[in-house]
Order: structure tokens, then C-alpha cells, then sequence
């Protein structure tokens, strides 16, 4: 058994379902925020009870956390407020557990992820987008110097600010926080080079923001480096035979200040006929 919730529409709700997530800030800044609420799944982890208990049901909730408590936009890693956090369901709270906040902590979203629309359709690869909206992939490759677009969740405050749960307007909000991107690509082993690439070298990145007409996620426009002359071309298959399922070679890494995520991407070489 598995039932899941979505809202569909905005602003994001802060209950659904029955469910309800608050964060109550204090001592130095009292106060308590109901969390807006992307989805709510139920998962029956006793597959060989018809009528499971409530002991073999796990809920799973994706919420959004506001930027505007206290300690959040500050400029240490962890917010010095005590925060905690607490769901309740049809209206019996459950215990409050106490939870660090982070001003960023990047998390490039993909295809599986909660939050997003199509989540299940195809394969859990990382959501980076050509200029026209399709995903990069083994058979829609990315070419040098183009231009693509990263998803992410976790990047602070942007200027000016958007309510949690509401849409992105236009033109897009900035990040606070600066990023930067780095890249490597995997090598040929078999190709001979005297310029081989070394991981962490700086990509370009053009815009770091909220994403308009999305809620609380972020995208990041970057350029599609140079590889080195011994660079991997994509393949299915490893050297060995077996099969590679993404058949990457470019590894691209996110980073502010505190944190970074990194993801592969498919890239036609110059001289590559596919």
C-alpha cells in the first residue's frame, strides 16, 4: 500500500491530509511557523498485512523551510537559536525534536525527488535542463559553450524575498549567498594527452536565483566547459562490459558556503559523431 498527496495548486498549503509541520523558534526569538507542504506519502512497510497497523505505516512529508527565522540568515554556519520541530496529525502533536538550521545546504534536485512534477518519469538523473526545457541526457546530449540550466533546493535567501509556499514572480530573485561551480571530466585512459584536467577547475556560471513559476526551488545557468583532448566519450558500458547507466563524463559540483552536492552530465565531445 502507498498513498500519496499533493497540493497542485498555490501557495502551498500548511496542512494536508490531516498533517500539519510547525518549527517553534525561542528562546531569543519566540515563535512558531506552520510549514508549507509539497506532498505527503504513506508507505505500508508490512507487505504481508491486508489491514497494516499504524506501526507498519511510514509517512513521509516534504515541507518547505521559511528563510526568515531567526539565525537563518546569519552569517555562522548554524542558527544560535533553539529551534524544534513538530508534526501533528488530525490534531495530536507529536514530540518536538530539536533541529539545526543551515543558511544554505545545496541539494541538486532530480527526476525522483518529491518536489518535483514529474517525479517517477524515467530515470533518477540529476534535473539539468537544455535552453528549450528537455532533460540532458545519453541521447540528448550536452555540447560545449551551451548554455543549461541546474535545479536545486537550499540555497538561503535571495533579494528580494518570497514567501515560503508562494510562487517565483519575475524577474527572478538573486541569491544572498554566492556560488560557485566546479567540474571535471572523466578521462580515456587509453587516449595519450600532456594536458590532462584535474578536478575543482572553475565552470561559468551566468545566473544563481529562484526559479520563476516554481516554488522554493532554485536554478543555476552555467556554460558547458572546454574537456581536455583525452576526455571520456559517453558510453553505455564501461571498459569492462558492464553497463553504465548514466554513461557520464562531466561531474559538475555546487558549492556555497558551508556545503556543495555535485552531479554527472552527459557531454557530446567536438569531435565525437553522436
Amino acid at each position: 500500500m502507498c498513498n500519496s498527496w499533493k497540493p497542485g495548486v498555490a501557495p502551498l498549503p500548511t496542512s494536508l491530509a490531516g498533517f500539519s509541520v510547525s518549527i517553534t523558534q525561542g528562546p531569543t526569538h519566540p515563535s512558531q511557523q506552520l510549514l508549507p507542504i509539497f506532498s505527503i506519502e504513506q508507505t505500508n512497510v508490512c507487505s504481508d498485512s491486508t489491514v497494516p497497523p499504524p506501526s507498519c505505516i511510514i509517512t513521509a512529508i516534504t515541507g518547505q523551510i521559511p528563510v526568515n527565522l531567526s539565525g537563518f540568515l546569519g552569517d555562522t554556519k548554524a542558527s544560535g537559536d533553539n529551534h524544534t520541530i513538530s508534526i501533528t496529525e488530525n490534531g495530536s502533536p507529536s514530540a518536538s525534536f530539536r533541529i539545526v538550521l543551515l543558511r544554505e545546504d545545496v541539494h541538486i534536485l532530480t527526476y525522483c525527488d518529491s518536489i518535483d512534477p514529474n517525479q517517477g518519469s524515467g530515470p533518477c538523473s540529476p534535473k539539468i535542463t537544455h535552453a528549450d526545457g528537455t532533460r540532458v541526457s545519453l541521447s540528448a546530449k550536452a555540447s560545449v559553450g551551451e548554455m543549461l540550466s541546474m535545479y536545486a533546493v537550499g540555497l538561503g535567501g535571495t533579494r528580494p524575498a518570497v514567501p515560503a509556499g508562494t510562487l517565483t514572480p519575475e524577474p527572478a530573485p538573486v541569491t544572498l549567498q554566492q556560488f560557485m561551480m566546479q567540474y571535471s571530466y572523466a578521462i580515456d585512459p587509453s587516449a595519450s594527452s600532456s594536458s590532462p584536467i584535474s578536478p575543482g577547475v572553475p565552470a561559468q556560471i551566468s545566473f544563481t536565483g529562484l526559479a520563476p513559476g516554481q516554488i522554493g526551488v532554485y536554478q543555476v545557468n552555467f556554460t558547458v566547459p572546454a574537456p581536455p583532448s583525452n576526455a571520456r566519450s559517453c558510453d553505455p558500458l564501461n571498459q569492462d562490459g558492464t553497463t553504465n547507466p548514466d554513461g557520464t563524463n562531466l561531474v559538475l559540483t555546487l558549492s556555497g558556503g558551508y556545503s556543495l552536492n555535485s552531479a554527472r552530465i552527459c557531454v557530446k565531445l567536438p569531435d565525437s559523431p553522436n
